[in-house]
């Protein structure tokens, strides 16, 4: 994850997923819907900044529940 400090009120969330890391647009879109929930909900507590995310290949391994736990603490 990357960060760079921001001018805007609130943290701003940007979220790379290759097509080439992660073939299948399910699992493109079901680690995306992961990752913006986990950043919605902390939101609130993060410092003033841009943040992207870039996602590896092994994510797209995991379950459900194993992809959440390591965004959620």
């Amino acid at each position: 994850m990357l960060g760079c400090w921001t001018q805007h009120e609130n943290a701003r969330l940007g979220v790379i997923v290759a097509r080439k890391n992660i073939a299948r647009a399910t699992q493109r879109n079901r680690i995306k819907r992961h990752i913006r929930e986990a950043f919605r909900i902390r939101k609130t507590s993060l410092a003033v900044a841009d943040l992207v995310v870039l996602v590896r290949k092994e994510l797209q391994f995991l379950e459900n529940r194993e992809c959440q736990s390591h965004f959620h603490d």
